[in-house]
């Protein structure tokens, strides 16, 4: 999933099975095992994205975005 695709996805309401979806590859495509750390979640609440058991908001995903971009500059 491209950082242009993630962008439009925070301008749009949430659609928790896609959310999620981009979540997981954005976790693989990072090669994080855990995304807590670099999100300043708990684990508890990577777990609960992972699940569906709760939204991903929008702000997190923003924050992978971030996250993203920020690591490959650095590169």
């Amino acid at each position: 999933m491209s950082v242009a695709m993630l962008r439009c996805m925070a301008r749009e309401p949430a659609d928790d099975a896609r959310a999620r979806e981009v979540f997981r590859a954005w976790r693989a495509r990072n090669q994080l095992t855990t995304a807590a750390a670099a999100l300043g979640l708990s684990r508890r609440m990577i777990a609960y994205y992972d699940s569906g058991e709760r939204e991903i908001p929008k702000t997190v995903r923003l924050a992978c975005d971030g996250w993203e971009t920020t690591r490959k500059r650095a590169a």
